[in-house]
């Protein structure tokens, strides 16, 4: 089996819109903070709320996705990378945190051979017929299962 961690793009990955409930006091208090000048904006500051309630799990994080088997950020798969694979006889197991962008050129029957598994914990951007091919190749264990672990070894 090969992972795909090669060709990880340093560019920002897209940003995808979510809707959020919160108590009206709590969009008062955020409210008062851009009235202040201390944030700009709500949507900014829910933004850095969330990345520094993340970045208390960084060490989770790595231990859940170990990066031989992860791409942290964004990974784009190419019709070289498909093609490698089967040149090889390989299967590709695939596993992103963050961004999976696939190119159009790849052939169906080609990402179908070579991909083992798929598993994005984000966004996949790539065709419809592409993309639902990614989604049947989901793994059936999940990152916390003793499965997982000891598929790491492999």
């Amino acid at each position: 089996m090969v992972n795909v961690n090669t060709e990880i793009k340093s560019k920002r990955a897209p940003i995808e819109k979510i809707s959020l409930n919160m108590p009206v006091g709590e969009i008062g208090r955020i409210d008062t903070l851009i009235e202040a000048g201390i944030t700009t904006n709500r949507t900014e500051f829910i933004r850095n709320a969330v990345r520094n309630e993340l970045s208390k799990y960084e060490e989770e994080i790595e231990a859940i996705a170990p990066r031989k088997y992860f791409a942290v950020g964004i990974l784009h798969l190419s019709k070289k990378n498909v093609e490698s694979a089967i040149k090889k006889g390989e299967k590709l197991k695939i596993r992103v945190i963050g961004y999976l962008n696939v190119a159009s050129d790849i052939p169906l029957d080609a990402l179908d051979s070579a991909v083992h598994s798929c598993r994005v914990y984000g966004t996949i951007s790539a065709p419809v017929p592409l993309k639902r091919i990614l989604l049947k190749k989901k793994p059936q264990y999940s990152l916390l299962d003793r499965k997982y672990q000891d598929n790491l070894s492999e």
